[in-house]
């Protein structure tokens, strides 16, 4: 026992072999005794006190942020540079569509038999397979169409597109929105109102902005209704916390089925156009980045008049492009103007709206647009463009496509 000791302790010597002796009256803050510690013969200490995983974290947490003020080195990308490289992309396999219609069947029997509200989740964008469903039911049914992934959506807004179903008189604005609730609830109860089906495309992106627009709770004693049949999709893993089976007791007993696409989000991630998107002439002030495919859904939900003046416009718009401007229309602009050629004066589009009874007055033609603008398919200025004799101030409006793809967008319109 005594060697073994012996020999712990010789491994605690130098390497040398050799004690140092040390004296006590050395001041252990000298300068000598700093330079002895930081010498490069010296061994490490190992530190007495080693923090521990949470002990790293916390400290991690508490690091101030530092945003960085250096700009990305590289140009942002053109509209037609972007689609090039989109449709060079491997394309990635996805569920075929055909695969869900087999499924049409108890999806129907579960919405209109049962009463049960259907609630889709899985991986990829389930609104293409959703809208193909619901589109064989919108012969028998009325639909609404709720994106709940764009940030603009209100309560209101919903509300006031419920009442519009069955209600062809307009609702004054200064209607509380419970009055609005009330009604809408006590029309949706009597048993002679017509069924409506109400698709809700990514039901939980609700809850990112509900504190400032939507009451989800509210929302849900509404769709609630005896003569509301709901369709949603959800996209976040841990949906079904927020769409729980007690919900029942507002009348949304839900059920639950696995609709996995494996597509991309295009449609819902447009609203978060990036940097490699993004372009001054293509991006909206919102942010948004139009294309062919959004500007297709965006036509095919909204109200028929909405849908008659956009056309009009696109037309008007491809005639007055002429032959020598550039193709891609959201092309970089070497003009001082952001206004490109081929955007109509307001005033214009106002008066032919009027004579060919789309919309009776601005306010119309306002509420018509409204939903374009949101999805970024709609932009006006009041810069003129350049080469353009002005006489007062003028707003102009245009669509933000380039004419291959505004000339696509109405093929698949019609």
């Amino acid at each position: 026992m005594v060697k073994e000791r012996n020999t712990n302790i010789m491994q605690l010597l130098p390497d040398d072999g050799k004690i140092q002796p040390i004296n006590s009256e050395d001041d252990w803050g000298s300068e000598d005794n700093e330079d002895l510690t930081n010498s490069t013969d010296a061994t490490p200490s190992k530190p007495i006190i080693t923090p521990t995983t949470s002990d790293v974290y916390f400290q991690y947490q508490n690091i101030p942020a530092r945003p960085s003020n250096s700009l990305f080195p590289y140009p942002p990308l053109t509209a037609k540079e972007t689609r090039t490289a989109l449709e060079n992309a491997p394309q990635k396999p996805c569920v075929p569509r055909q695969s869900h219609k087999r499924r049409y069947l108890q999806w129907k029997a579960e919405l209109f038999l049962l009463h049960r509200p259907l609630i889709f989740t899985g991986f990829g964008s389930k609104r293409g397979a959703i809208d193909d469903f619901v589109r064989e039911l919108s012969g028998e049914y009325d639909v609404i169409t709720i994106d709940a992934f764009n940030p603009s959506i209100t309560f209101r807004g919903v509300l006031e597109g419920l009442l519009a179903v069955h209600q062809k008189s307009s609702i004054p604005s200064s209607t509380p929105t419970d009055e609005l609730m009330r009604s809408v609830q006590l029309q949706y109860s009597r048993a002679s109102t017509p069924r409506i089906v109400a698709v809700l495309h990514s039901m939980d992106a609700l809850t990112l902005h509900a504190r400032k627009n939507v009451d989800v709770d509210k929302l849900k004693r509404v769709l609630g209704s005896e003569r509301i049949s709901v369709v949603a999709s959800v996209d976040h893993l841990n949906a079904p916390l927020l769409f729980p089976a007690h919900d029942a007791a507002v009348g949304l007993p839900w059920l639950w089925h696995d609709l996995s696409t494996l597509e991309p989000h295009l449609m819902e991630m447009a609203q978060r156009a990036t940097s490699l998107l993004h372009s001054s002439q293509a991006a909206s002030s919102t942010g948004i980045v139009p294309t062919v495919s959004g500007a297709r859904h965006v036509i095919a939900s909204v109200p028929d008049r909405a849908r008659r003046l956009f056309v009009a416009i696109a037309q008007l718009q491809l005639e007055r492009c002429s032959e020598g401007e550039k193709s891609d229309a959201t092309a970089q602009n070497t003009s001082t103007t952001l206004t490109p050629s081929h955007a109509s004066p307001r005033h214009a589009l106002v008066s032919m709206a009027k004579q060919s009874f789309i919309a009776t007055s601005e306010d119309a033609f306002e509420a018509a647009l409204a939903e374009f603008r949101d999805h970024g398919l709609i932009q006006s200025s009041s810069s003129p463009p350049s080469n353009t004799h002005v006489d007062g101030p003028e707003q102009y409006i245009w669509i933000p496509l380039d004419q291959r793809s505004l000339r696509r967008t109405l093929e698949d319109g019609d």
